[in-house]
């Protein structure tokens, strides 16, 4: 009893210890990798071959493509001599997939496949065990024994068989990680492959867009009729859809391939909309639909985050609403969710349109995705941007939803999370007040807006018999006796008149400040302060005085066009200029010439613009600080990455927008204080004028007669301030008299009248002097065209 009794003990010994075994070798196996399946398969087969009277270990595996099989991995505890690894032995034969016991190896066929691989090794005999994967046998694990006959009991041969499931396990997840590495690396050569397709295709295309840009740019500049302007508006709508359609495309490559970066920077978030408001506008006026602007004015401090990508986000879901919207009204909402510990804030914008049904909404944010339920070759786009702005949403970390009903429009909701930054401060006096008048039958747009600034908002119900410092007027004056008379009894002194209305603006001079809503409270706050000082904004025709650029500039592109396009902006830009075709031009150019900046373009033929710039810099101390500018169509270039590495001082992108060149120009180059006034400004703009009247030619009569009436004392009353050198009274005289110049499109007048006011400013009384005789002489030729023009009413 005793004896049995121990015997069990012992038996129990052995089963934990295979337990703890076997729990050990699943383990390290379940996390072998390729590169260290060696090292954990030597150190559990260690163990293995004392409980298991194992000599070696053995791995074969199939390799089908080649049509043979080899040893894989080989262990031993005796100093055995290993078969090459390296030998294919051709795979005539197929082993059984169940496990194969041989009693006496030297008792096989010579030609059995086994003796051929074995007898060198002596082995006494040996049991192999199949490796199954993919329900597939692939292999086989061989356990060998050299030192004598050894039988192995039922026990030992589940062993076997648990050893043979892990080792199949282990080689089927290497596999299928090589595998995933594999498909990993290809999808990264398509993505690159990809990329550099799209990088040639944007510049092929942006190539000669950016020459059709320049054209239009220049008609623009020239004297057109209203016809010929309508034209000129179509071919730039065209190309801003191209350039739109290709922007679309990149942008999907760049975020597909990780590419695209996200930024952070202060913004105000109530500009940003407006601009976009403003872009999106006349869009939707052309098409008879009304575009609402709502915004929560609880959001009152500076954010951070990637402004460039709200607005690309905002812009899309705002020109998908107005290309599938036939009537009735687009609004662009915007509301504070939360303000801690980030600003969470939700933009909706919401359409009349065509809606769509649930089943397309999952397809409408889908590269190419166009609802088919209706007519859609009657809509614009691409199908591109709700795709991008569904990617660009989350790549920001945000959420974006849609809700519609199919023939009652659509709202597309998205919000996103920013930093908090500065607040926005208005120093107006807390005793501030304000009158706004508006259609009692609406709700006042206004109101909001002026409460949010800290003043006290008064309506014709309310006021009683209080006084205001502002009073506003939401809808049209009718006459100007009603802003006197509105400012007699609600007014005081000080008291400005504001009007909300873009007529009255045109036809009164009792209306100290336009302002088309909606406008932010930052620009509201300066002009409000700019009425204080007497230093009143002009309206937006009226062109800003800049200082005039001057210099020699260099252009190598191998594009002609191109080349003849920016020579002729470059000289209305007041810059003389020379062009070369490549690079070797380029650097026999600035040997031979002085140059104050050179536009460089990055793909040319032979000699790239890097390679030019390298060979340039390398000239001398002088060429160092050579401004040169990148001129390129490769939107996946960064433009930090780029300076860094090219020695490139500045990068502008085709097509090249004027005013993006312009300050690149202005960042790189000198200025000069000499009068020159712009070629493109017309001493009469006859088309501006009859737009701004909208055909009332009775008024365009009245505003003719006004300034012919009253030019002479402006002229006079600007004179003797000048003489007196008295600033104040100069600045006064010049706002007033730009004013009336302005109201007559007399652009060249009113170029110099800013020019007149920014001397004034420095205390320049020798330039102002100067500028009085280039006036007189803008203002007689002026008269002269109005007068011919006046015989034509």
């Amino acid at each position: 009893m005793d004896q049995d009794t121990s015997k069990m003990d012992s038996q129990e010994l052995v089963v934990h210890r295979v337990q703890d075994m076997m729990i050990k070798l699943a383990t390290e196996f379940l996390n072998a990798t390729k590169e260290n399946f060696k090292q954990i398969a030597d150190s559990n087969f260690a163990d293995l071959s004392q409980l298991l009277e194992v000599d070696s270990i053995s791995i074969f595996e199939y390799k089908f493509k080649d049509h043979v099989f080899k040893r894989t991995y080989f262990w031993s505890r005796l100093p055995i001599y290993e078969i090459e690894s390296k030998f294919d032995f051709p795979m005539t034969f197929k082993l059984s997939e169940k496990n194969v016991k041989i009693g006496k190896i030297n008792q096989l066929d010579k030609k059995h496949p086994l003796s051929l691989i074995f007898n060198q090794d002596e082995i006494k005999n040996l049991i192999t065990e199949p490796i199954k994967y993919n329900k597939q046998c692939q292999g086989f694990i061989s356990f060998e024994n050299y030192q004598g006959l050894k039988l192995w009991n039922d026990f030992e041969l589940r062993i076997f068989q648990m050893v043979s499931q892990l080792v199949s396990n282990t080689i089927q997840k290497n596999a299928f990680l090589e595998k995933i590495e594999y498909l990993k690396d290809e999808a990264k050569l398509a993505s690159q492959s990809k990329s550099e397709f799209l990088y040639k295709m944007s510049h092929e295309i942006r190539t000669p867009l950016s020459g059709i840009y320049n054209s239009i740019y220049l008609i623009g500049t020239t004297n057109l009729s209203i016809e010929q302007k309508d034209y000129l508006e179509i071919g730039q709508a065209s190309a801003d859809m191209m350039s739109s359609v290709i922007d679309n495309v990149l942008d999907i490559s760049k975020i597909e391939s990780g590419n695209m970066k996200i930024f952070s920077d202060n913004f105000n978030l109530e500009e940003e909309l407006i601009r976009i408001y403003r872009v999106q506008k006349p869009i939707a006026d052309e098409k008879g639909l009304v575009l609402d602007f709502n915004f929560d004015y609880k959001i009152n401090s500076e954010l951070i985050g990637d402004f460039r990508k709200l607005r690309q986000i905002i812009l899309n879901l705002l020109s998908n609403a107005i290309n599938y919207t036939n009537e009735g009204t687009i609004s662009l909402n915007t509301r504070l969710v939360k303000e801690s510990p980030l600003v969470r804030i939700r933009f909706d914008i919401v359409d009349t349109g065509v809606g769509f049904d649930r089943r397309n909404i999952q397809r409408l944010t889908e590269a190419f995705s166009r609802v088919d339920d209706f007519d859609t070759q009657i809509y614009q786009g691409s199908g591109l941007g709700l795709a991008i702005t569904n990617q660009l949403v989350h790549l920001l970390g945000g959420q974006i939803s849609v809700s519609s009903q199919f023939n009652h429009g659509s709202t597309f909701s998205v919000e996103l999370e920013f930093e908090k930054n500065n607040p926005y401060i208005y120093l107006f006096d807390s005793q501030q007040s304000a009158l706004v008048i508006f259609d009692e039958d609406k709700s006042s747009i206004f109101t909001p807006f002026i409460e949010s600034l800290g003043i006290k908002v008064y309506t014709l119900k309310s006021i009683g018999e209080s006084r205001c410092d502002l009073i506003i007027f939401e809808n049209e004056i009718e006459n100007e006796q009603i802003s006197s008379e509105f400012k007699d009894t609600y007014g005081m002194k000080h008291t400005h008149v504001i009007s909300l209305f873009p007529n009255a603006q045109k036809k009164y001079r009792s209306i100290d400040l336009y302002c088309e809503f909606p406008l932010s409270r930052h620009s509201f706050y300066q002009k409000i302060l700019s009425i204080a000082n007497r230093n009143i904004e002009e309206v937006a025709d009226d062109i800003l005085y800049q200082s005039i650029l001057s210099g020699n500039a260099l252009i190598i592109d191998d594009n002609r066009l191109n080349r003849i396009a920016l020579e002729s902006i470059l000289i209305k830009e007041g810059l003389k200029s020379k062009s070369v075709s490549s690079g070797l031009k380029a650097i026999e150019a600035v040997q031979k010439e002085d140059f104050d900046i050179v536009l460089m373009d990055v793909q040319m033929p032979d000699m790239d613009g890097i390679e030019t710039t390298r060979r340039i810099r390398n000239l001398g101390k002088k060429f160092q600080d050579l401004p040169i500018i990148a001129v390129t169509a490769n939107a996946f270039l960064s433009d930090y990455d780029f300076m860094k590495t090219s020695q490139m001082n500045d990068i502008i992108f085709k097509p090249i927008r004027v005013k993006n060149l312009n300050q690149i120009l202005r960042k790189h180059i000198k200025t000069t204080t000499s009068l020159h006034i712009p070629d493109e400004l017309f001493i009469f703009d006859k088309n501006d004028f009859e737009n701004r009247f909208e055909g009332s030619f009775d008024i365009a009569a009245e505003v003719i007669d006004s300034f012919l009436g009253e030019y002479k004392k402006d002229l006079d009353n600007l004179h003797q301030a000048a003489i007196n050198r008295n600033t104040e009274q100069l600045i006064e005289a010049a706002h007033y008299f730009k004013g009336s110049c302005a109201y007559l499109s007399g652009k060249r007048a009113v170029w110099v009248l800013n020019y007149i006011l920014d001397a004034a400013k420095s205390n320049n009384f020798e330039m102002m002097d100067k500028c009085n005789d280039l006036l007189i002489k803008e203002v007689n030729e002026l008269l002269k065209k109005i007068k011919v023009y006046q015989k034509h009413l």
